[in-house]
């Protein structure tokens, strides 16, 4: 479905249809990820081709919020009549670098498995020796 006419290279562009379409977009209150490297993501592949924006991308407002930087690229089409499109999902929030241990990871199943093979591994930064710690 196409939402607006400028996302299509010929005039047959069906506004009732759009509007439909547009608001029932706005009715769920979804915020379409913009597509800032392409204007057509669609081509009938003909000799004088029809080019449509038929594919799209659309996150709703609890994660327009959480992850504000997310972004719209294409890649290279390569069998398909349709652009391939990639969301990238990044945040500004800072990572904190403290391990903390949550106390019901000791409980889990395979818990000493991991620990005891991870004690065990030697890396060039520390000399470390096996502790039985259970």
């Amino acid at each position: 479905m196409i939402r607006y006419a400028h996302e299509k290279n010929k005039n047959n562009f069906h506004f009732s249809e759009a509007k439909s379409f547009n608001d029932c977009i706005n009715d769920m209150c979804l915020i379409e990820l913009p597509l800032l490297d392409r204007n057509f993501t669609w081509s009938n592949r003909r000799a004088n081709p029809m080019l449509e924006r038929l594919d799209i991308a659309f996150v709703n407002l609890c994660w327009d919020e959480r992850l504000p930087n997310t972004v719209l690229s294409s890649l290279t089409r390569s069998t398909s009549d349709h652009v391939p499109l990639k969301v990238e999902i990044s945040t500004t929030i800072p990572k904190s670098t403290v391990f903390r241990i949550e106390n019901f990871w000791i409980h889990s199943p395979g818990f000493h498995d991991v620990v005891t093979t991870a004690w065990c591994c030697r890396t060039e930064n520390n000399n470390a020796h096996y502790y039985n710690i259970f």
